[in-house]
């Protein structure tokens, strides 16, 4: 699809609406975000009931360091590294953009339509184990 040239249009199926270099952009971004990785004792959920895909260092109170510092060896199983970023959404961004209540649905509570468009581009797990990758 790329072709050096960063002001040609670009040709796919579904259409993109953008120059190559749009298109090359995106890309990266895409890559760049998915293979940021951590070892996964380095972060912790940092209030699950309240926030739960907020995250923060697993930090030992009294020196600041990492609670739990893996060994070298261990850093060579994939099953210890895990997705440090959000997952992007269909919707190309990391947080969900709720439209507004079409006039033909009629009275519907804005909490319900919510949780329906949020079905429809669900989450991924935070801190996922690339183990688990597609």
């Amino acid at each position: 699809m790329l072709t050096g040239d960063p002001k040609r249009d670009i040709f796919t199926n579904p259409y993109f609406f953008g120059k190559e270099e749009v298109y090359l952009r995106a890309q990266i971004a895409r890559i760049s975000h998915s293979t940021q990785l951590c070892p996964i004792t380095a972060y912790r959920f940092a209030n699950p009931e309240e926030e739960p895909r907020a995250i923060e260092p697993d930090l030992d109170d009294e020196t600041g360091a990492l609670k739990v510092i893996p060994a070298p060896k261990d850093m060579c199983n994939p099953a210890m590294w895990a997705h440090e970023n959000e997952g992007i959404l269909e919707q190309a961004r990391v947080d969900h953009i709720i439209p507004a209540i079409p006039e033909e649905l009629g009275e519907i509570d804005e909490e319900v339509w919510k949780a329906q468009q949020i079905a429809k581009d669900p989450f991924d797990q935070r801190l996922g184990l690339i183990t688990a990758d597609r």
